[in-house]
């Protein structure tokens, strides 16, 4: 799915504080993981950073792939996508999960690497088949890769599973008008208008220069 900068910070905190609640701090490194975690809070993300990685080489009750996840999430703030990266491949290396794949993939487009962008997505399709984010996100990357057909079959599927989402619909309504299809394209984007897509007059804008609605953009508008 087309991506906010927003989508860049995520960060469990509830799942972490629970686990602090639960192991009452008992082992030497537990407190160097709640000190990177209120780092992070404060936004002093060098801090977190030293903290954290202090943590992996101490006795601690978080799991180290609860550790690379925390150690990417604090460098995707810094947009240092490739380190950021490494730790999620780290972390994915100990336990797969979903949203894990999909944020990679997000990191991976961030830093231009598609083929791996594109390999995560479908690893989180393979692991949670009847999810509708890997489908939406695949389909997005496709678009941007101008591989129409294969991006409406996604973006399709995606509509199938989860049809309220609002940023789906403008992808395909996109899609749609690259394929000269001005009614489906209308009619998504109508949709996309109604479940309140991010960025909606970016899209609008794209479709109606597509269709000759509109002058021709000699770039692709960025989303705020």
């Amino acid at each position: 799915m087309s991506m906010s900068k927003n989508f860049l910070i995520f960060f469990p905190f509830a799942i972490f504080l629970c686990i602090f609640a639960l192991f009452g701090c008992s082992k030497p490194g537990d407190n160097l993981v709640t000190s990177g975690i209120d780092a992070f809070k404060k936004k002093d993300y060098d801090a977190a950073i030293t903290y954290l990685t202090d943590a992996l080489e101490s006795e601690t009750n978080y799991s180290n792939e609860l550790i690379y996840t925390l150690l990417a999430n604090t460098y995707t703030q810094k947009h240092e996508w490739n380190t950021a990266i490494s730790y999620h491949k780290k972390a994915l290396e100990l336990r797969e999960d979903y949203s894990s794949y999909i944020l990679l993939g997000a990191l991976c487009h961030e830093a231009k690497r598609d083929e791996e962008a594109e390999s995560a997505y479908k690893q989180a399709i393979a692991l949670e088949p009847k999810r509708a984010e890997g489908y939406g996100s695949l389909g997005a990357l496709y678009l941007k890769q101008e591989k129409i057909d294969e991006a409406i079959e996604l973006l399709e599927k995606t509509i199938s599973i989860n049809p309220r989402l609002g940023i789906v619909h403008a992808d395909l309504a996109v899609a749609y008008a690259k394929k000269g299809n001005a009614e489906k394209a209308e009619a998504a984007l109508k949709e996309a208008e109604e479940r309140k897509a991010e960025n909606f007059d970016t899209f609008k804008a794209r479709v109606d220069s597509i269709l000759g609605k509109a002058p021709a953009l000699n770039t692709v508008p960025e989303a705020k």
